[in-house]
């Protein structure tokens, strides 16, 4: 089900769930214990590369550079896999 994961701060997590525009199908994810994984640091969030893409948006249009970061390596990680194993980006 998971194409990728990414760590999520604490703040980040506190940002993404204090924001009323954030997309219900977004909101759901960070509801759903066994999709979370809490780290000494923070969390890491299991995503597919749907939810991982959307909330890239989110991160960017929020100004959230160190997780827009941490997703835009997890999708180009994604894409290399893909292009590896011969599957369509």
């Amino acid at each position: 089900m998971a194409d990728v994961t990414c760590p999520l701060c604490a703040e980040d997590l506190d940002a993404l769930l204090a924001d009323e525009q954030l997309p219900s199908e977004l909101a759901e994810i960070f509801q759903e214990p066994d999709r979370m994984v809490e780290l000494s640091d923070g969390y890491e969030v299991q995503l597919s590369e749907a939810e991982a893409r959307t909330l890239l948006t989110w991160a960017k249009s929020h100004e959230v550079r160190h997780l827009e970061s941490d997703l835009r390596q997890e999708l180009a990680a994604l894409e290399r896999r893909k292009r590896e194993t011969g599957q369509n980006p």
